[in-house]
């Protein structure tokens, strides 16, 4: 499971791949108290492996996720004012845009994903707790 997440991790751009490993790290190092909240004593190497990717791929919904609502609802809100497009850094977005067409079909497509990896469950848990409790059970 961790080569797999590397995997999908390079083919992220690189401020979202250095964010995503640091999480993990993160999650690497608190695992044994995450599991010892759900009382598991001493969690094998897969489960902390299973908690791991789970988490990456929740970290990267929540990223993908963010990043889209904030520009569609931002594009929404906009449109009141006669704004067609927003600025993000040097790239712009507007509904019709490549970009916005591009991140929309992401978003999209990595919903679609999830739900036919039956996924689902995991990117809606509120927290990493719950994420190893759907992990054991």
């Amino acid at each position: 499971m961790k080569e797999l997440l590397k995997e999908i991790l390079y083919e992220l751009p690189s401020v979202m791949r250095e964010e995503i490993e640091g999480y993990i790290q993160s999650i690497e190092s608190n695992a044994p108290s995450i599991f010892e909240e759900i009382e598991v004593k001493h969690p094998s190497e897969d489960l902390v492996e299973q908690l791991i990717f789970y988490a990456g791929i929740r970290r990267i919904w929540t990223l993908l996720s963010t990043v889209y609502w904030t520009i569609d609802n931002s594009l929404v809100l906009m449109r009141n004012y006669d704004v067609t497009s927003i600025r993000v850094g040097t790239t712009i977005y507007g509904k019709k845009t490549e970009y916005y067409l591009r991140l929309r079909q992401l978003f999209q497509d990595f919903n679609t994903l999830l739900s036919q990896l039956g996924l689902k469950e995991i990117v809606d848990a509120s927290n990493l707790i719950e994420i190893a409790t759907l992990i054991v059970r």
